[in-house]
């Protein structure tokens, strides 16, 4: 018969921008674009493997072994959006470029698409 599988990764990890960002005032409302580099650490993840419906799920394995993941992982950070007030909501896209895999002929990258919404509580000086 047909053997049917999927497998997914979920990471949470801590990224670290350092990118540089312009702002241009409208008058009231604003608008922005960023870009940078990032670095991040894996912080939980887990990993699931579905093999004809049947699914095996566990955490997953950091360190510098070849059956593990690496926790160091960085690139780009990509992002625009816009401002009224106090208030801001934007785009941002990081564009991992540092493979956290550790095995032979197999490429981990992260990318990550992400909404943000802000709220300035104080004028900054």
């Amino acid at each position: 018969g047909t053997v049917t599988s999927e497998y997914n990764l979920n990471l949470i990890s801590i990224d670290i921008p350092l990118a540089l960002k312009y702002t241009l005032d409208l008058g009231g409302a604003s608008v922005y674009a960023q870009a940078g580099p990032y670095v991040g650490f894996g912080v939980a993840g887990s990993e699931t493997i579905t093999i004809n419906d049947e699914e095996d799920s566990e955490d997953v394995d950091w360190g510098s072994d070849e059956e593990q993941l690496s926790r160091l992982g960085g690139g780009l950070l990509f992002g625009a959006g816009v401002g009224f007030g106090d208030f801001q909501v934007g785009v941002d896209y990081n564009l991992g470029l540092i493979n956290i895999a550790n095995a032979e002929e197999t490429t981990v990258n992260n990318r990550v698409l992400s909404i943000t919404i802000g709220y300035w509580f104080m004028d900054a000086y």
